[in-house]
């Protein structure tokens, strides 16, 4: 009986290798489970902010469009102001610069980011009601009551998982209306 017990705390001399090459089957596999689960965070996390960033530059462009602004508030002096797409543009690029978690070179371009305006008008010669689409180009026609689309696409670059994946490209786009 006693020659059975022992035997339990001690292995045969067959199995002296195979932790480690258990081990050496694991290891790669918990790795990869491990960055992948990091990077998918990240992914998230400048999903997020790309949508949030996309957001506080429409509502820019909603608040402060074709308005008249407080600049003097002693003297009580409002001045017109026009939120044109390079504020809209750099207030997005200002949210992302400061926060956006970026593994590759790429970042956020006034080429990735969209603006346009779209609003119902009286067409003069049916005179019916139309929608027009408005751009960068002849925005000071918008009115209050319009929408307001802002697009913003990126191409997000894995740290870890690069080679496997490549950039995979994130897209978000918020739509307001002009108050």
């Amino acid at each position: 009986m006693k020659k059975n017990s022992l035997k339990i705390f001690f292995k045969p001399q067959t199995e002296y290798g195979l932790s480690i090459v258990e081990f050496a089957i694991i290891l790669p596999l918990f790795l990869l489970l491990l960055f992948a689960i990091i990077e998918f965070g990240v992914f998230m996390y400048d999903r997020a902010l790309l949508t949030n960033a996309t957001r506080e530059g429409t509502r820019t462009g909603v608040l402060y469009g074709n308005s008249w602004v407080l600049t003097d508030p002693i003297n009580g002096i409002y001045s017109f102001y026009n939120a044109s797409c390079d504020i809209i543009k750099n207030e997005i690029k200002d949210k992302c610069q400061k926060s956006l978690v970026s593994f590759g070179s790429e970042t956020l371009e006034d080429d990735d980011i969209s603006i346009h305006w779209e609003g119902e008008r009286l067409d003069e010669t049916s005179g019916e009601i139309v929608t027009k689409n408005f751009t960068c180009a002849n925005y000071t026609d918008v009115k209050s009551g319009d929408r307001i689309f802002v697009d913003v696409s990126y191409n997000f670059d894995f740290l870890f998982l690069s080679q496997i994946l490549g950039g995979i490209p994130m897209q978000t786009q918020t739509v307001m209306r002009i108050e």
